[in-house]
């Protein structure tokens, strides 16, 4: 009898630990995760799905529940068994992990570009709090410029300095330099996300790297001001060139050339990136090109007044915000990249639909 319970007692304890160790492997299988880029292929994606589906052993009386990565969720109907089955579980545990982040992984080139620390609300919050900081500064320019000419010179010019949009080596200046820096990096981040994932069309964003870091040296530099004043002073401007300045005549040339470059590019991508970058160029141009030429015609003599009565500190805020905007919805069109789902060419989103 004193044998019986001594069994009885030593059988309850090892069922006791049978159940706490299930438990314990429950915990582990919810807080593993297997992390990676989406996969457009269907097929895949329905592999996966079977994979992790629950499974059960093929003897009846070793049955138990088990996750997709091969670990029980604690049912066992034969605590007695335990021992067996706890090894063969750990001779599948190593061929259904491997399996499950092997079909989870892209194949090819997916058009998938995912970066850690960019999430969706980035795309919303960073482009309105930038904005919302180049509108302060316009407003700060225009009214310190106005009240200085109201009272007549009487805001210190260290001041008026460091607030002029028209100014260089201030902070309206650092601002800009700061876009297309940021506009140079999301861009590098883009063609790293190509390389890694085997998708073409890398050659295009690498080539935006130096690109935008010239705009962002020539930002802090004004170097387009100082070509267009050497320029002027050998040739006077007469007829149509006094209508602008000389640096914007090289300028829409350069964009031209860059625009035929990546004329290519904007035909593979899809249409919402394709539009985004192409409103953003025409807000940057229209700064860049309609209101500057209109404040040159104005100096040259061509134009009597502004535009509407507008003054000249609000002519100049107009053409800086138009510039500033234009950078945020490229650095905002850079973001949404970044954090798409899809497939990001055209053709990449025919093939995975099987058109």
């Amino acid at each position: 009898m004193r044998v019986t319970a001594i069994l009885t007692a030593a059988e309850r304890k090892r069922q006791d630990g049978s159940v706490h160790r299930a438990e314990k492997r429950r915990r582990w299988a919810r807080m593993m995760r297997v992390c990676g880029p989406a996969c457009p292929n269907s097929s895949v994606w329905a592999h996966a799905s079977a994979v992790q589906s629950p499974k059960r052993l093929i003897s009846k009386r070793n049955q138990a529940i088990l996750t997709s990565n091969g670990r029980p969720l604690g049912e066992c109907r034969t605590p007695d068994e335990y021992e067996q089955k706890e090894i063969h579980l750990s001779n599948e545990m190593p061929d259904r992990t491997h399996s499950t982040v092997r079909h989870v992984q892209p194949q090819g080139p997916s058009g998938h570009l995912r970066v850690g620390p960019v999430k969706k609300w980035h795309t919303v919050w960073i482009p309105v709090a930038l904005a919302a900081f180049s509108v302060l500064l316009a407003v700060t320019s225009v009214l310190v410029l106005s009240l200085d000419w109201r009272f007549s010179g009487a805001i210190n010019p260290a001041i008026i300095r460091f607030v002029d949009l028209n100014g260089e080596a201030n902070l309206p200046a650092w601002f800009g330099t700061l876009l297309w820096l940021v506009a140079a990096l999301l861009a590098f981040a883009i063609w790293q996300e190509h390389r890694v994932n085997g998708c073409g069309h890398g050659a295009y964003w690498i080539g935006m790297v130096p690109l935008f870091l010239f705009l962002s040296l020539d930002e802090a530099a004004m170097i387009h001001e100082a070509v267009g004043a050497a320029i002027s002073e050998r040739i006077i401007p007469t007829g149509v060139f006094a209508y602008t300045y000389a640096w914007v005549l090289f300028g829409l040339v350069f964009v031209a050339f860059v625009g035929v470059i990546y004329l290519r590019l904007l035909t593979k991508l899809r249409g919402t990136f394709a539009r985004s970058f192409i409103f953003s160029a025409i807000v940057f141009i229209s700064g860049a090109v309609v209101v500057e030429s209109t404040g040159a015609a104005f100096e040259n003599g061509m134009l009597t007044g502004m535009p509407f009565d507008q003054s000249w500190a609000r002519m100049i805020a107009y053409e800086e915000t138009l510039e500033m905007l234009g950078v945020i919805l490229l650095i905002r069109t850079l973001l949404r990249i970044l954090t798409f789902d899809a497939p990001l060419y055209r053709e990449q989103s025919q093939r995975s639909h099987g058109i």
